[in-house]
């Protein structure tokens, strides 16, 4: 009996391990006793703000699966107006609530999430990077007007977008940093960019055109 007790621990052990990783995989870091999803879940509230913020950059390898996993499909529209094909996209909700938190702490995604932006192959997961980007702050912005000015960057509307939420989200940005590439693009020869980017200097400073009108 002795001799089979000891493999038995040793098994026992080890599928423990391999279910704390796999519950590390799926549901991220533990604060206090609670994972980085149920935080996230929760993220409204003071207490679950600051155990995101004291998971600080052990967040990001769980935030960035999120926005990379392919999802099971079905119809959504982004602000765009454009339908795309995504499933459950609480992984994308859980990863946006996440980088807005963390805000300019996320610093280190920011290779990935460049990355991921320019991914044609994950058109979904590209747009929720490009939001993602603009919650980590002035150290994004070059990278965002950069592929606002790229005319083989894809949804660049969507980009236009996210640059224009960057001074609404507390991460530093002042309105004159992002009203500059924005401006530069409403000269764009793509109509649909000019659009979107008209649309996000009115969101971002409402008056503008009416005083550029008036003079």
């Amino acid at each position: 009996m002795r001799k089979l007790a000891k493999p038995l621990i040793l098994t026992a052990v080890a599928l423990c391990l391999l279910l704390a990783f796999i519950l590390y995989k799926t549901m991220g870091p533990f604060y206090a006793g609670h994972s980085l999803s149920y935080w996230l879940k929760n993220s409204e509230s003071d207490q679950a703000r600051t155990a995101i913020r004291a998971i600080g950059t052990n967040a990001i390898p769980q935030l960035l699966r999120w926005i990379s996993k392919d999802i099971p499909t079905s119809n959504v529209k982004i602000a765009s107006g454009e339908v795309f094909k995504v499933g459950d996209v609480s992984g994308y909700e859980y990863a946006l609530g996440g980088f807005a938190i963390l805000g300019t702490n996320a610093a280190p995604a920011l290779p990935a999430l460049v990355s991921l932006m320019k991914d044609r192959t994950h058109q979904p997961n590209a747009i929720v990077a490009m939001q993602a980007l603009a919650f980590t702050g002035e150290q994004a912005l070059p990278y965002l007007t950069a592929a606002l000015s790229d005319t083989n960057q894809f949804h660049r509307g969507e980009l236009a977008r996210a640059i224009s939420t960057m001074p609404l989200v507390g991460v530093g940005v002042a309105t004159n940093d992002c009203l500059n590439p924005l401006l530069k693009a409403t000269t764009d020869a793509d109509e649909s960019v000019r659009v979107s980017v008209t649309n996000a200097i009115r969101s971002l400073a409402p008056n503008l055109f009416t005083n550029a009108s008036a003079q």
